[in-house]
C-alpha cells in the first residue's frame, strides 16, 4: 500500500507546526558554527568583555554586583558597571554558576549564552514575521533564516568579538514587534496589553544590552510611529485605555533600563571622562565620514574581505562557489520539476532531488559553509515543497529563474557592493510604487490604507541606513548622540532585522512560488558569502596544534587584567587626563597621578603577590591559583623565620596555613611595612590567602596640602581605611581611586561621632579634606543622588510591570479591539 504524505493533514500535526523552529535551531548551528570549535577566537574587544564576565562572575561568587571593580585597571577602583550595559555579563554569569555542577565552564557558559540569543533572536523574527504574514510559516521563516544567518552578526560576535552588540540582535524582533502589534492590534485582536509588554520588555532589554544599539531602535521606533500617525490617532479615539497603556509603558521601560541609564547620564554629564571626548571616542563627524571603507569590516556582501587575507578565499573560488550553490539549491527546484512528472515519484520526488543536491554538494568539494547553506536550503525546500508541490510550475519562467538567480548569486560575490545595494534600494522603491498603483483602485480604498505605511517605512528604513553607512558627509549633520555609533557599519545590524522584514512584506503580496523559492535561496546563500567561517575556520586551524599561538583562547579568567584592552578600547570611562594627553600637569608636586597613569598606562607591571621571608631562610614556590584564591609552598629552613604576605595588615586577620600533614598551625599576626607578617618554625607548610591584581596596593595616600599622619589599613577598591593623624584644619588628602562622582568618606573621630563627607576629584583620584583631630576613615562608593534613583526606579518597575501585566491582560479579556472600529473612516 502506498502511504501519501499529501493525504497526512500535516497543517494539523503539532510536528508540522514545530518543523519551522527545528529549521531554525539548525540555522543557528550553521551560522554560529564557530561556537562549536573547542576555545573561542581572539578579536577587537575580547580583553574587555572576557575581563569582565570574569569580574562580574567572582562578583555573584561573592555575593554581591559592585560597581566598582578591585581588580581591573590594577585595582584603582574602575567604575565596571557606571557606564556599560551590563546584561550579556550578567547573563553568561549567571549562566555559567547554574551550569557549573554539570562540569561547564564559564567559556562554554559564554559559547552557549551567545548560541542562545542566536536561536532566541530567530524564533522572535519568526513569530513577528507570523503575525506580519497573517501566519505564512514559509514566508515567515525564511525571513527568520535571513536574520539569523545575516553575516554582520557573526562577524560582531566572532571577529570583533564585541559580544553586546552581538546579542542586542536578540531584543531587536521583540521591541519592534510590539510597536507593530500596537499598531495593528486589531489584526492580533489580543488587546493592548501584550504589545506593551513586547516594547517594555524588548526596549529595555536591549537597552541593557548595548545602549548605543537601543539609541537606534528606538530613533527608528519613533519614525515607524510617526509614519503611522494617523493611525495611532484613531486607535486612541476608540479606546482610551490605549492611551493609559502607551504612557504606562513607557515609563516602564524606562524605569527597567533606568539604573544603567542614569548612571551613565550623570557621569557622561560631567565631561570628566574620554567617553564625552568627541575626537578621543572616534564620534565627532570627520571621522565617522572617513568610516565608509569597508576593506577590514564588513554586514554583506564584501569581496574585499571575504578573499582577503583573513579568509584565504581568491575570487575564482568565490565565484564557483556561487555557481555551484545555484546549481545545488535552485537546480534542484529545476530537477525536482521533472522528476515529479515521473510515473510513481508523486510523494518523494522532492526526496529525490534533494538527494541529488546534498550529493552534488559534496562532489564539488565545496568548503564547509558552502555545504552548510546547501544543506539548510535543501531542508526548508522540503518543508515547503510538500505543502505546496511544483507541479504547476511554468517550465519557461522556471528556466529563466534558475538562470537569473545564479547570475545574480555569482555578480554578488564579485560586484562592488554599493552598486548592488543600489540595485536593491532601487527594486524596493519601484516595488512600492507598483503596489500602490495595482491597489489604488480596489474596494480597500474606502479603507485607510494603513497597511502600506509598513512597506513605505521599510523601504524608507533601508534608504536612510544604507546612506549612513555609506553615505559620508551625511554625519555631518547628525546630532552628537546618533554619531556615538563610532562606526556607521555598526548600522549593518539594523539592515539585517529590516532586510528580513521587508522580505516578509514583498513575499505576502507577491503570489509567486519563484519569489518564494529565491528569497529562501538568498537566505541560505548567506552561509557563502559569511566572512566570519572561514576567516576563524582559518585560525582556528592554524593556532590548534601550536601551544605557543594567541589567536585562539581556551578560557575566561584573570589572564586578561593586564591586557590594556581590558578597560576598553578608548579607555573609554577614564578621566581625560589619562590617556591621550601628554600635557597635564598636576598642582601639586607630590600627587598620585603620574604613579596611577604610569601604572595604568603599563598593566604589564602587575607581578604575582608573593611571600616574602623577612627574616632567616626558606624557599617560597606557587602551588595553585584559583579564582582570587592563590596557594603557596613554604619550606622553612630555620625555625622563628619571619615570613611578610602582600596583604595590607589587620588586627583580626587569620592566615590560612596547613603543615605538611594537612593540620592547620595557628600564627600570631604581626604587622611589617603595614602587611601581614607572622613568625613560623622549621618545616613545609601551604599558606593559602585572596589576591587581586591590585598595583593600588603599592601606593599609599599621601596629604597635598595641610599636615597629617595616614597609617593605611586596607586597600581594596573601593574601599580604602585608614587611620588618620591630622594636626591642620582643611587638610587635603587624596587616595589612589579613580574618581567617580558618588564617592563618600566616612570618619569616625575620637568620641565614635560618624561624619560622612563626599569626595572631591583632584587629578582625577579621590580626594577629601578633613579638619584637626584622629580618625579612622573608609572611603566607599554610594553613587550619586540621580544614580540611586535610577536603582530604586529599576526596583520598582520590575514588579510593576508584572502587575501591570497582570491586570492589563485580566481586563482585555473583557474587551476586544474589532477591525471594523478602527479602519473604517469617513471618505
Amino acid at each position: 500500500m502506498v502511504i501519501s504524505l499529501k493525504q497526512i493533514s500535516l497543517k494539523e500535526d503539532i510536528l508540522y507546526r514545530f518543523i519551522p523552529y527545528i529549521i531554525i535551531f539548525l540555522a543557528s548551528i550553521f551560522g554560529g558554527i564557530v561556537l562549536f570549535y573547542n576555545g573561542f577566537p581572539r578579536g577587537d574587544d575580547v580583553a574587555y568583555h572576557f575581563s569582565n564576565i570574569y569580574d562580574m562572575y567572582l562578583d555573584l561568587k561573592s555575593g554581591s554586583i559592585a560597581s566598582i571593580s578591585d581588580t581591573l585597571a590594577c585595582g584603582f577602583g574602575f567604575g565596571k558597571n557606571l557606564f556599560y550595559s551590563p546584561l550579556v555579563h550578567l547573563s553568561t554569569a549567571v549562566l555559567a554558576i547554574i551550569l557549573e555542577p554539570f562540569g561547564v565552564s564559564l567559556l562554554n557558559a559564554l559559547k552557549f549564552n551567545l548560541f542562545i540569543s542566536i536561536f532566541i533572536s530567530g524564533i522572535f523574527m519568526y513569530r513577528f514575521s507570523m503575525h506580519i504574514s497573517k501566519n505564512k510559516k514559509i514566508i515567515s521563516l525564511i525571513a527568520a533564516l535571513i536574520y539569523v544567518l545575516y553575516p554582520y552578526r557573526y562577524f560582531d560576535m566572532l571577529c570583533r568579538v564585541a559580544l553586546a552588540e552581538a546579542y542586542a540582535f536578540l531584543f531587536f524582533p521583540l521591541f519592534f514587534m510590539g510597536l507593530y502589534d500596537f499598531i495593528h492590534i486589531e489584526d492580533r485582536n489580543t488587546g493592548g496589553m501584550i504589545p506593551c509588554l513586547e516594547i517594555i520588555l524588548g526596549g529595555s532589554l536591549l537597552f541593557l544590552t548595548h545602549n548605543i544599539s537601543a539609541i537606534y531602535a528606538y530613533f527608528f521606533g519613533i519614525i515607524y510611529l510617526l509614519f503611522h500617525l494617523k493611525k495611532i490617532y484613531y486607535l486612541f479615539k476608540y479606546d482610551k485605555t490605549l492611551i493609559l497603556y502607551a504612557v504606562v509603558s513607557a515609563i516602564l521601560l524606562l524605569g527597567i533600563a533606568s539604573k544603567t541609564l542614569f548612571s551613565a547620564y550623570s557621569l557622561y554629564q560631567t565631561n570628566l571622562y574620554n567617553v564625552s571626548h568627541e575626537v578621543r571616542m572616534w564620534t565627532n563627524a570627520e571621522y565617522l565620514a572617513k568610516r565608509n571603507d569597508f576593506e577590514w569590516y564588513s554586514g554583506l556582501l564584501n569581496l574585499e574581505y571575504l578573499t582577503g587575507r583573513n579568509c584565504g578565499i581568491n575570487i575564482k573560488t568565490a565565484s564557483l562557489d556561487a555557481l555551484y550553490f545555484s546549481i545545488s539549491t535552485l537546480g534542484i527546484v529545476f530537477l525536482d520539476y521533472f522528476i515529479a512528472k515521473i510515473k510513481y515519484t508523486k510523494y518523494f520526488h522532492s526526496i529525490l532531488a534533494c538527494l541529488v543536491g546534498l550529493a552534488l554538494a559534496f562532489i564539488f568539494q565545496l568548503r564547509t559553509e558552502v555545504v552548510l547553506g546547501i544543506v539548510l536550503f535543501l531542508v526548508t525546500y522540503l518543508f515547503y515543497s510538500y505543502k505546496e508541490g511544483i507541479e504547476k510550475l511554468d517550465l519557461k519562467a522556471l528556466l529563466a529563474f534558475f538562470g537569473i538567480a545564479t547570475v545574480f548569486f555569482i555578480v554578488s560575490m564579485v560586484a562592488y557592493k554599493t552598486a548592488l545595494y543600489g540595485v536593491l534600494i532601487l527594486a524596493s522603491v519601484l516595488y512600492a510604487i507598483s503596489y500602490t498603483v495595482l491597489h489604488k483602485k480596489k474596494k480597500c480604498a474606502k479603507i485607510y490604507k494603513e497597511s502600506n505605511m509598513d512597506l513605505y517605512y521599510l523601504v524608507f528604513a533601508h534608504i536612510v541606513t544604507i546612506i549612513l553607512i555609506v553615505g559620508g558627509g551625511i554625519w555631518y549633520i547628525m546630532p552628537s548622540t546618533l554619531r556615538s555609533i563610532q562606526f556607521p557599519w555598526r548600522l549593518f545590524g539594523f539592515l539585517a532585522f529590516f532586510t528580513s522584514i521587508l522580505t516578509v512584506e514583498i513575499l505576502k503580496n507577491v503570489k509567486s512560488k519563484y519569489f518564494t523559492f529565491g528569497a529562501l535561496a538568498g537566505a541560505a546563500f548567506l552561509m557563502v558569502v559569511s566572512e566570519a567561517i572561514p576567516e576563524k575556520t582559518l585560525v582556528y586551524n592554524s593556532n590548534k596544534n601550536d601551544p605557543k599561538a594567541t589567536g585562539w583562547l581556551y578560557a575566561i579568567d584573570d589572564s586578561m587584567y593586564t591586557d590594556s584592552g581590558a578597560i576598553g578600547a578608548c579607555r573609554e570611562y577614564f578621566p581625560q587626563i589619562y590617556y591621550y594627553n601628554e600635557t597635564y600637569q598636576s598642582s601639586y608636586n607630590n600627587s598620585l597621578y603620574k604613579k596611577v597613569k604610569n601604572y595604568l598606562m603599563n598593566p604589564s607591571l602587575y607581578k604575582m603577590p608573593t611571600p616574602i621571608i623577612l627574616e632567616g631562610e626558606a624557599n617560597v614556590a606557587l602551588d595553585g591559583i584559583l579564582d582570587k584564591e592563590i596557594v603557596y609552598i613554604l619550606d622553612v629552613k630555620e625555625d622563628n623565620s619571619l615570613v611578610q604576605l602582600p596583604i595590607s595588615y589587620s588586627s583580626d586577620y587569620i592566615v590560612d596555613l596547613m603543615d605538611n600533614n594537612g593540620n592547620k598551625v595557628d600564627v600570631i599576626v604581626i604587622s611589617r611595612e603595614q602587611k601581614v607578617s607572622f613568625h613560623i618554625n622549621k618545616g613545609t607548610y601551604k599558606v593559602r590567602y585572596q589576591y587581586s591584581y591590585n598595583l593600588a596596593s603599592n601606593i599609599k595616600p599621601v596629604v597635598l596640602e595641610g599636615e597629617g599622619n595616614i597609617l593605611l589599613n586596607r586597600n581594596q577598591a573601593p574601599q580604602i581605611e585608614m587611620d588618620l593623624d591630622i594636626v591642620m584644619e582643611d587638610t587635603l588628602i587624596q587616595l589612589p581611586l579613580i574618581y567617580y562622582p558618588g564617592y563618600v568618606i566616612s570618619l569616625e573621630n575620637s568620641n565614635g561621632d560618624i561624619v560622612k563627607i563626599d569626595a572631591i576629584n583632584v587629578d582625577g583620584l579621590v580626594s577629601f579634606r578633613v579638619n584637626k583631630g584622629t580618625y579612622k576613615a573608609t572611603s566607599y562608593y554610594e553613587g550619586t543622588k540621580l544614580m540611586n534613583i535610577g536603582n530604586l526606579y529599576q526596583r520598582l518597575a520590575i514588579p510593576l510591570t508584572l502587575g501591570f501585566a497582570s491586570l492589563g491582560l485580566f481586563f482585555d479579556n473583557k474587551k476586544r479591539i474589532r477591525k471594523e472600529n478602527v479602519l473604517y473612516i469617513e471618505k
